[in-house]
Parts: C-alpha cells; structure tokens; sequence
C-alpha cells in the first residue's frame, strides 16, 4: 500500500446502516441519512460485538472471515512477526485467511475478555484482553452493509 501522504486517502462510505445516532445538538441539516436507514445501537454493537468474538475464539476459519468484506485491509503488528512482513498489513480476503490461519496454528488457545467497546461513525474500537494477555485495541471500519473493510490492531508494550 501506498504511505501515508503519498496518495489520495481511501474513500469512506457515505451513509451507512451501521452508523451511531447523531449526536444530541448537531445541526440537523449536516446529518444526512437514507430514508429507512437504521442506526446502530448500544445492543447491536454488542451483539455484533459478542458474535465476533466468539468466531475468533471457535478458531473456525470461514466463521471469522464472514466479518470481513472480499477487499478488507488488515493492520496489525503480529502481521509483522507471523509473516516477517515489515508491512503489517494484508489485503484481500484470501490474505486474510493466510493470515489468520497461521496464527490460529501458533496460538492454540484464543480467549479474548472484553475490556470495553466503543462506537464511531462508521466504526468500533474493540478494547480487550488478547491472547498473552496483552491490552489489545481493534478498530474495525464497516461498509455500507455492515462488513468490515478495514481493520487496525493496536497492541500494548509488553510489560
């Protein structure tokens, strides 16, 4: 992928199903949503939440790739170290499931605990206890439909 600055940004979706309810005192107008369109609530998200987690910890490949659209860019250090790709990063959904298959052979226990959740425009940032028990904070953005088209894992220094 191209570095930061050296290239048009990637385009966001415009409105969204997976959206959060406006803000109380925001300008009506500048809020622009398809008629039917509905929000994403504190219950979705934690359902969606709850779901995903429990795709990874059952280390079932398709049932964590379902999250993910067929382009989805992934970010995340461990990339870096299970791959020896400086990058990071995988593109694609085929790269996806390389990606995570290796570490599903590396780690051969996944339990995440659920530290908090927080939502965004068209995002959420997952925030739990990973693995090694490292803080881990996921961000996850969402097309138009709900699928995640791009992710980036945040991990603490190891103590």
């Amino acid at each position: 992928p191209a570095a930061r600055g050296s290239g048009p940004e990637p385009m966001r979706p415009k409105a969204s199903t997976w959206h959060t309810d406006p803000t109380p005192g925001l300008h009506q107008a500048a809020l622009t949503r398809p008629k039917g369109v509905t929000m994403l609530t504190t219950e979705k998200t934690a359902d969606y939440v709850k779901r995903w987690v429990a795709a990874f910890e059952s280390k079932d490949l398709d049932r964590v790739l379902a999250f993910y659209t067929d382009d989805v860019i992934f970010h995340s250090p461990l990339i870096a170290r299970l791959s020896h790709d400086p990058s990071g990063t995988v593109q694609g959904k085929a790269a996806l499931r390389a990606y995570v298959k290796r570490g599903f052979e590396v780690f051969d226990h996944i339990k995440f605990t659920l530290l908090d959740v927080l939502r965004g425009v068209d995002s959420i940032a997952i925030h739990y206890k990973g693995i090694t028990g490292t803080h881990v904070a996921e961000v996850l953005f969402f097309d138009k439909d709900g699928m995640v088209r791009e992710s980036y894992v945040h991990y603490s220094s190891p103590e």
